[in-house]
């Protein structure tokens, strides 16, 4: 039945041998290297979605209206923490972003991590434009040492928003078999569309 049901939907498919792939501890996977193809713009909401959510967002008000967007802040916030390997539940997030009150039971970093991106996602809604300075703001945003600032997992403010190339053995992500590129090895081309 299961094999039945993968097949008549590819996503299923798709989706058991992505757990499958990932179940394989990262340090037994093959180094992946940077696909500058995957950077190519692609739609992540439907024409609908999208309509709803500048809809949601030019709602008259000035700025972006909050109480429409919470929602979407602690989604966005858990999620994208998650990936990152926070462990906090949709709930603990939940109670951070909307009230302060962080999880006593978890790692300050932790805490730090989704205000982080909770900022960076506050950012984003209101520049809609994707532009070099609006990509080093959010990774200022996302990497901010403020709340925990002896944290390996954030930077000190003089690294915020540039292209990682300060370290003599240049930079892994941690629980992954992602290689990214160094600086020193982008192609120029990339490196004046990511700093301007």
């Amino acid at each position: 039945m299961l094999y039945e049901t993968l097949h008549a939907y590819p996503s299923c498919l798709y989706l058991e041998q992505l757990h499958q792939y990932l179940a394989v501890p990262a340090f037994s996977r093959p180094l992946v290297s940077y696909q500058p193809d995957l950077l190519e713009p692609t739609n992540a909401f439907s024409e609908k979605e999208s309509e709803r959510l500048m809809e949601i967002v030019y709602s008259g008000e000035s700025g972006y209206p909050k109480a429409k967007v919470g929602k979407l802040l602690i989604d966005l916030s858990w999620a994208s923490s998650r990936l990152e390997g926070n462990t906090y539940t949709y709930l603990d997030t939940h109670t951070l972003v909307e009230y302060g009150q962080r999880n006593e039971h978890k790692p300050l970093d932790e805490a730090a991590m989704i205000l982080n991106h909770k900022h960076a996602i506050e950012l984003m809604l209101t520049h809609l434009t994707l532009t070099a300075d609006t990509i080093k703001q959010i990774h200022t945003l996302v990497a901010d040492n403020t709340l925990v600032p002896n944290s390996r997992h954030f930077l000190a403010a003089d690294q915020c928003g540039m292209i990682r190339s300060y370290t003599p053995d240049g930079f892994e992500i941690d629980g992954s078999s992602y290689l990214p590129p160094q600086a020193e090895g982008r192609p120029d081309s990339l490196k004046r569309n990511l700093i301007g």
